[in-house]
């Protein structure tokens, strides 16, 4: 992509944040849910309490690579499944 390019992109993103900026936005921070981080999730985290270092999980590879891929995997998709649910809404 051309600098030329980048620079209308950014003005044009730069234009709706301002015209935008008048109307009210709704949302919701769904933090956690597929980047688990120990301050946010702090319950994922708890079964590597008192580890080595190499043995201490803060993220969702280093999950995944410490209890292995089949474990790592249930043990992600359990997380993802139930951080956000219908009920949440």
């Amino acid at each position: 992509m051309k600098l030329s390019q980048i620079t209308s992109v950014l003005l044009v993103l730069a234009v709706f944040v301002v015209e935008s900026a008048s109307a009210f936005v709704h949302g919701t921070n769904l933090a956690g849910w597929l980047i688990p981080q120990p301050w946010i999730t702090p319950q994922l985290f708890y079964r590597f309490l008192d580890k080595n270092e190499g043995e201490t999980a803060m993220d969702a590879f280093s999950i995944c690579e410490l209890l292995g891929a089949d474990e790592g995997s249930q043990f992600m998709n359990a997380h993802w499944n139930s951080w956000v649910t219908t009920e949440t809404f």
